[in-house]
């Protein structure tokens, strides 16, 4: 097993940005969300395109096809595909890849083309799931989710009133987004009244469907200084544990970000 002190801090998030749009947008591919994004965190970071040499993705594109598409001839690239997690699970994958010089600047980027489907190729599900279950309309994550769902609130008595407070929260953070899609702000109320979907899920306990691309630039603690936000640079602290505890986070920020609010200012 992997010591995972030795990663501790040794690599930190030095850009973030999101596709130049967000929303409902025909005129662009799923590839074409990908470049943006990453072309947007790499400056964000204050580096170049031509900076990066690890490309970690998941999805139809592969992390070669993206480095063709960016110009580049990446050193790493990582395409585990684990469904919606690969991303945060790709975290851990590039600070150990920084940490064993196996790539200087590291991007994760994902990109999808969710409510106009350019760029997306059409492809029969012949797993079991695609067979035996999707026919008789149990699919996509709402129907996945709620069983494991049902199960906590068996297991550690969750109310809805506590997911719907999750789907508040986001909101909250959508708020500060001028790109986002809904920005009007909603309530526990309002999500326990809209309407059902499956249960436990009404309508706005579900995560919307959209274009849109983002990604995230990592690079080793020691070259951050050279970085544009040098200040903002958020060390990376992997954990073999199942979740994150409020003290990891800033100080004033840990029982917002234990809630799942944005931090106050």
């Amino acid at each position: 097993m992997a010591d995972m002190r030795a990663l501790r801090n040794s690599a930190c998030v030095v850009g973030v940005d999101e596709s130049d749009e967000i929303g409902t947008l025909p005129g662009k591919s799923q590839l074409t969300l990908h470049l943006e994004a990453v072309t947007n965190a790499v400056r964000d970071a204050g580096l170049k395109v031509s900076d990066v040499d690890g490309i970690f993705t998941a999805g139809q594109h592969s992390p070669a096809l993206l480095g063709e598409a960016l110009g580049i001839s990446p050193r790493y690239v990582d395409g585990t595909t684990v469904g919606g997690c690969s991303f945060i699970i790709m975290v851990g994958h590039a600070v150990a890849a920084l940490h064993h010089g196996l790539c200087d600047v590291a991007v994760i980027s994902h990109g999808e083309s969710g409510r106009s489907g350019v760029g997306v190729s059409p492809r029969r599900d012949t797993s079991l799931t695609g067979q035996f279950e999707a026919p008789f309309g149990f699919g996509g994550a709402p129907t996945l989710f709620g069983m494991i769902t049902t199960r906590h609130m068996h297991e550690y008595g969750t109310t809805l009133e506590q997911w719907a407070q999750v789907a508040v929260s986001t909101r909250q953070w959508a708020m500060r987004n001028p790109k986002a899609a809904r920005r009007e702000p909603i309530t526990v109320a309002d999500v326990l009244g809209s309407r059902p979907v499956v249960y436990p899920f009404n309508l706005l306990n579900i995560c919307l469907v959209t274009d849109a691309g983002g990604a995230v630039v990592l690079t080793r603690a020691d070259r951050a200084k050279d970085c544009a936000k040098l200040r903002q640079a958020a060390r990376v602290r992997p954990r073999r544990g199942r979740g994150h505890r409020a003290r990891d986070a800033h100080p004033d920020e840990g029982p917002h970000l234990q809630r799942g609010d944005p931090p106050r200012r």
